[in-house]
Formats: C-alpha cells, sequence, structure tokens
C-alpha cells in the first residue's frame, strides 16, 4: 500500500479509507490503481467482488450456531 498509493496519486490514508470500505472510490480512480497494478479494471473488480463474498461468507459461518448431533431430535414419526 505504501508503494501503489503515491504511484497512483493518491495518499495513504485514503487509500486505506477505500481498502477498509470506509470510503467508495471514484471511477479515475479505479483506473489508475489498476493501471499501477498491471491489471484492466474488470479483473480488479472480479477479484474485489470476490473478496467481498468470501468475507461474506466467513462473518455468515461464524454467526451460524453449530448443530450439535446429540442435542438435535430424531427425525421421523411420533408414535
Amino acid at each position: 500500500m505504501y508503494q501503489l498509493a503515491p504511484r497512483a496519486g493518491l495518499h495513504q490514508s485514503a487509500l486505506g479509507l477505500i481498502e477498509s470500505g470506509k470510503r467508495n472510490p471514484t471511477l479515475a480512480t479505479l483506473l489508475r490503481v489498476s493501471e499501477v497494478l498491471g491489471v484492466n479494471l474488470g479483473e480488479l473488480l472480479i477479484r474485489a467482488k470476490k473478496e467481498v463474498q468470501d468475507s461474506k461468507d466467513s462473518v455468515v459461518e461464524k454467526a451460524m450456531p453449530k448443530k450439535d448431533e446429540t442435542t438435535e431430535a430424531p427425525v421421523g414419526p411420533a408414535g
């Protein structure tokens, strides 16, 4: 990040806010960052989308209660 920010014309704190999701980059900023990284903007967005989805999946998994097989009621007809 310390090399990327100045090369993309950004302050390090601005890039940090973007990376943490506290600030949304402009299209011009995204284009500069993708150019500095040597990837096209489409690839940069695909990678970002995957990271966001993986992060959401991780949060959901952590929030889900663990099923304990010993406490589950048997499935089948009662009687």
